[in-house]
């Protein structure tokens, strides 16, 4: 992970490195505007035992969708862009969303079951891994919410003047991967992270999930 070859690279890119990681299973896409709307009507806001913290809960409860959605007066949900009222597609990636919602929805999404059993937010380190070995698509459209705080990697060192240094690590904040649809495209490479208080909700973020590992299929 981290940056090789880029020369607009950050300092909390740096420096490259190798990690090892557990076997996981990773979402292809990221939750979906579909997926979403199932876990609102699902009463996911309401239910405090998918909330970590019982602040986060009660200010749920004064909400029930993504920063930007709304409710036109047959009831129907709408999004408002940067031009106006957009219709939600559902298949896009939701976003809005800060990371206590992103929790909240990985732990409705373990509780199902199933498939999504064990269901958690991603760690940056599975992302890029995932990203550099071509396992996972659809990533750009919308910042992604990692479960880890925004900390240097090993080995960092600060950059001399006149390159800024990163000043924000720290545990408070979370990362994001992937950029978004108003990320310039250089931007959008598989080593940039960004980093965001869990409180946020209006970055254009969204989410994806990784599960633990199947059984393998020689065992089935």
């Amino acid at each position: 992970i981290g940056s090789r070859f880029e020369p607009q690279a950050y300092d909390n890119e740096l420096p490259p490195q190798m990690v090892e990681l557990s076997s996981y299973r990773i979402a292809r896409l990221p939750v979906s505007n579909a997926e979403y709307l199932a876990f609102i009507e699902d009463g996911g806001y309401q239910n405090s035992d998918f909330w970590i913290y019982e602040a986060t809960h009660k200010q749920a409860e004064k909400k029930s969708a993504p920063f930007h959605w709304h409710k036109d007066s047959n009831d129907a949900w709408f999004g408002i862009g940067l031009n106006g009222p957009v219709d939600l597609i559902a298949a896009d990636p939701v976003q809005g969303l800060n990371h206590h919602e992103a929790s909240a929805f990985a732990n409705w999404a373990a509780s199902l079951g199933g498939e999504t059993e064990g269901a958690v937010l991603q760690h940056e380190y599975q992302w890029e891994t995932a990203v550099r070995t071509q396992e996972i698509k659809e990533f750009g459209r919308a910042w992604e919410w990692c479960a880890n705080s925004f900390w240097p990697y090993s080995e960092y060192q600060a950059p001399t003047a006149p390159q800024p240094a990163t000043k924000d690590f720290g545990e408070q904040k979370r990362s994001l991967r992937g950029g978004c649809l108003h990320s310039q495209q250089s931007l959008r490479r598989p080593s940039l992270r960004n980093r965001a208080m869990p409180h946020w909700n209006f970055i254009f973020a969204g989410a994806r999930l990784v599960f633990p590992p199947g059984t393998p299929f020689w065992e089935k």
